[in-house]
């Protein structure tokens, strides 16, 4: 009995542990603006063999199967097979992933035709990756597994290069933008903190001792660790991250300088200035920060896009799509011979 519930738990914290990861993926896989979605319109079904229609992209029951195939490998490697009718408030791990990948595929197609609404095209030499990556997905399948799928090579072409437009298209079409950032917006600091709860008796007295003993020379971090009631002493910290109150304190602070007590609606923190401008973290982050503008910008343009289409889907074909009984494949990895054809 025990064992059945600790088996039963553990696979109830595998599912969410995954379903999270895909619930944070959401904003990738559906556009967001303003805390809204755009929606793909659904306007009519269409035949057995089509799954979906966004302006003139068609995404094929066979095509979709791909991806479906690759992200079965990809879960039950790591989750096992059982994972599928996992619930959680009532909905199966399949029916979620289900959700993704319609939303995914849906924006592949949808990324493709904003490439082509802004004339990229590609290359010669892309054509020749992807005409590679093709034929080493199909002579890694056996004919059985041909047959099961009913995989024309066009298929397999179409959503080779529907990711790669997916994965490429942002950095097209954010490549000349400039962004600015200064230094000092993306300044990292290295820090040493105490905090001290607003709970006790006599605690004016008790923060006057600990600050007085934070001040002795080299005696900070040994003082935190007897003192701090926050969990964590020592941090690397840009802007935004501290509690408002202590923002503008902190960042005028040099290195080597101890804080008084700083009050916040938790508590109070002494902080110290271990270095007040980490060269090599602020160049990172400053990266960080730009891709996250440029994201944004991107973002911007799809959904300005999406807006314009109207879609067709096909709820039959896809209800008739299972994952627990999608055939397995014995070599072929969609993902794994992306990744070694494409350089990053």
């Amino acid at each position: 009995m025990e064992e059945n519930k600790r088996k039963k738990q553990g696979k109830r914290k595998a599912f969410l542990q995954i379903l999270a990861f895909m619930l944070a993926a959401a904003c990738i896989f559906t556009a967001c603006r303003n805390g809204e979605k755009s929606e793909i319109r659904i306007v009519a079904p269409l035949s057995d063999s089509e799954l979906f229609k966004i302006g003139d992209e068609v995404c094929s029951v066979p095509e979709a199967m791909i991806l479906v195939t690759a992200q079965k490998k990809v879960v039950e490697d790591v989750y096992g097979k059982e994972i599928w009718s996992v619930k959680s408030d009532g909905i199966t791990f399949e029916e979620n992933v289900k959700i993704s990948l319609k939303d995914f595929l849906a924006r592949m197609k949808c990324m493709k035709l904003m490439a082509a609404e802004n004339g990229i095209s590609l290359s010669a030499e892309e054509e020749k990756i992807l005409s590679a990556c093709t034929e080493t997905y199909l002579s890694q399948l056996t004919e059985k597994e041909k047959k099961a799928l009913s995989l024309e090579k066009t298929d397999v072409r179409e959503m080779f290069t529907s990711y790669y437009y997916y994965n490429k298209l942002m950095e097209v079409l954010t490549s000349d933008m400039e962004m600015e950032i200064s230094d000092n917006d993306a300044r990292i600091m290295q820090i040493e903190c105490i905090f001290v709860k607003k709970t006790g008796k006599d605690l004016s007295k008790r923060l006057a001792d600990i600050l007085k003993k934070a001040r002795e020379k080299d005696k900070f971090a040994e003082t935190a660790k007897k003192y701090d009631e926050g969990g964590k002493t020592a941090m690397s910290i840009s802007r935004g991250q501290l509690p408002k109150e202590l923002e503008q304190t902190v960042f005028s602070m040099t290195d080597g300088q101890i804080s008084d007590a700083l009050e916040t609606a938790e508590g109070y923190y002494i902080i110290r200035c271990v270095k007040d401008y980490d060269r090599d973290a602020t160049a990172k982050h400053k990266t960080e920060l730009i891709k996250e503008l440029k994201e944004k910008s991107f973002t911007e343009q799809y959904d300005d896009f999406v807006e314009k289409l109207t879609a067709q889907f096909n709820q039959k074909a896809w209800n008739r799509i299972s994952l627990p009984d999608a055939v397995s494949l014995s070599k072929a990895d969609f993902f794994a011979i992306y990744n070694e054809n494409i350089k990053k």
